[in-house]
């Protein structure tokens, strides 16, 4: 109910600034959203509602709100660009947002929201995490997925720190010793980080680095041991073929 003055206070200024006619469209967009995000949302949660519960107005609902949300964040993207040009490049906010022009680029998210809605899945609600989701099967324990994707996002946030610290070096005015040992120890650290987390967390390599390792000391072990197994083997049926009589052996 907050926001429903803030939009007509906008609409009046519309004309007097592009920012303005921006504000009105990300503010329509959230209105719209909101008794669906709030309000349907919260009814479902308390009554513990699935799909089977309301097909058809849980897939309707799960195909607005994503839109909305689009083309809400494409808006408020254009409304930053927006600002940066008007305070660094005010001619060229002027000839990209002036005038009716803000509306013609307003076409764009729109338009993007609506292909998204059609050609995307629909989100639906999920009564036990009560929140919306593209995939119906969430919540089934998948544990080498989970797995899978510890060991991406640990790889991922080590070379991104990595990344993130060697460009502070490269910037600074004032670079410390303690700085470049660390960016150099995060660089060593992201190239040799992997093959610790490969070991740790996912247990086919383990397996096969283990079978490696195992078929290794086997083959050490086999010239020693197998020879005299085998002599002694032997030794054994010789003399179990061996049958005694008074003036002698004969061979079995």
């Amino acid at each position: 109910m907050v926001y429903i003055p803030c939009i007509l206070a906008i609409y009046k200024h519309m004309k007097s600034s592009s920012c303005y006619k921006l504000m009105f469209y990300i503010g329509v967009c959230d209105v719209l959203c909101l008794p669906i995000t709030a309000l349907v949302t919260g009814y479902f949660a308390i009554t513990g509602a699935v799909y089977c519960s309301h097909p058809t107005l849980m897939y309707i609902l799960g195909s607005i709100a994503p839109e909305l949300w689009y083309a809400e964040s494409f808006a408020a993207a254009l409304l930053a660009l927006n600002r940066c040009l008007t305070i660094n490049y005010p001619k060229l906010a002027g000839v990209v947002f002036d005038g009716r022009r803000t509306w013609y680029i307003l076409v764009v998210p729109t338009l993007y929201a609506i292909w998204i809605g059609v050609f995307f899945k629909s989100a639906f609600f999920n009564g036990i995490l009560c929140s919306w989701f593209s995939n119906p099967h969430i919540g089934y324990l998948d544990v080498p997925e989970d797995k899978l994707f510890l060991q991406v996002l640990l790889i991922s946030f080590i070379h991104t720190f990595c990344a993130v610290i060697y460009d502070l070096i490269q910037f600074k005015n004032t670079v410390t010793e303690i700085w470049t040992i660390s960016a150099q120890f995060a660089w060593v650290f992201a190239h040799g980080s992997p093959g610790i987390i490969y070991l740790l967390f996912n247990e086919t390599i383990r397996s096969e680095c283990r079978s490696y390792f195992g078929t290794a000391c086997q083959n050490k072990v086999a010239p020693s041991s197998q020879p005299q197994e085998n002599c002694r083997d032997n030794h054994c049926n010789s003399l179990a073929n061996t049958v005694p009589v008074a003036s002698g052996t004969i061979q079995a």
